[in-house]
């Protein structure tokens, strides 16, 4: 990213959003902004790769495969990051991965939360296949707003959980199961 251009990128973050004050704050207005770029762009690659995550991940709810589902659910948001050929917004977009895959642990047992999310992204889709920028920024916004509130869900439910003691398999305070199965 050139110099010229790393202000106006922190300005716009700090405009969406004046006073973050949570990681998963920051997170929002970044994302916020990589899907308005993105739609703004249109590129139809970009659009192509997110109709081929799409389909995959239809298939993937159909099979019951979660596992599969949030890889592909991570993959989409990567997409959308690296689709501002922005070095700087692709390296952002990298170092907040890992707390999106404990997002996407964490909600995944809300009843009916992955075919929601996969409605959600089906709307991102076609604002950035559209080259929406407005519709893209809202139902990247629905988006945030239904994760945020399975994530609150989740956590409460844990937290209760853990108060009851938690036994192997069960959801504890942090989002992770105590099994051996492998997370993701």
């Amino acid at each position: 990213m050139k110099t010229q251009h790393i202000e106006p990128f922190f300005a716009t973050l700090k405009a969406a959003n004046p006073q973050p004050e949570t990681e998963l704050e920051y997170t929002n207005v970044f994302e916020l902004l990589a899907v308005r770029l993105a739609a703004e762009k249109g590129d139809r690659r970009t659009a192509e790769q997110l109709r081929s995550l799409l389909q995959q991940a239809r298939e993937s709810i159909r099979l019951g495969d979660t596992s599969t589902f949030s890889d592909l659910d991570i993959e989409f948001h990567r997409v959308i990051w690296t689709s501002t050929n922005n070095s700087l917004a692709a390296r952002i977009g990298e170092l907040i991965g890992g707390q999106f895959r404990l997002l996407v642990a964490t909600t995944a047992r809300a009843p009916g939360r992955f075919r929601g999310a996969f409605e959600e992204h089906s709307a991102i889709y076609r604002a950035i296949r559209d080259g929406d920028p407005k519709a893209a920024v809202i139902a990247m916004r629905k988006h945030i707003r239904n994760a945020g509130t399975a994530l609150a869900r989740a956590t409460s439910e844990n937290a209760s959980a853990s108060k009851q003691g938690s036994t192997p398999g069960q959801p504890v305070a942090s989002g992770v199961r105590k099994s051996r199965s492998k997370a993701k």
